[in-house]
């Protein structure tokens, strides 16, 4: 099993391999006029969010991280919230609010709070003294 910073290493290093890709995908579509390849940058945000979901499981199961608990508790909220809004009827007016507006913001405000805090901990883990004579 990893240790946890070589854990948090791990992460940071995939997400940013992640998030590098979906946007130079995005860009270059947008460069050469190639659409598909913006497509394949969308799709990849999947991957991205479920990277995030798999990263936090194995930190709260392994090291009980307590920033990282609270981004499962708003994930769970989120998919509550995107199964009640599924469940309403079609033209319901909060049920269009929520898939064409809050739902992408809500998702979006989740993966930047993950990175966040990857983004924190990797940088506590990486300026952390590794022997005596670094105190």
């Amino acid at each position: 099993m990893f240790s946890y910073p070589s854990f948090i290493r791990f992460d940071y290093r995939g997400q940013l391999v992640i998030l590098v890709t979906i946007i130079s995908f995005i860009l270059i579509s947008l460069m050469a006029n190639f659409p598909s390849l913006a497509i394949l940058g969308l799709m990849l945000i999947a991957l991205f969010g479920l990277w995030q979901v798999i990263s936090s499981l194995i930190s709260v199961f392994s090291w009980q991280t307590s920033l990282r608990k609270i981004y499962l508790k708003a994930l769970v909220f989120f998919f509550l919230l995107t199964f009640i809004c599924a469940n309403l009827d079609y033209y319901h007016p909060i049920r269009e609010l929520y898939f064409e507006f809050i739902g992408g913001i809500f998702a979006i405000g989740l993966g930047i709070f993950y990175l966040s805090i990857t983004i924190k901990e990797y940088n506590r883990v990486k300026n952390a003294p590794r022997s005596f004579w670094d105190l």
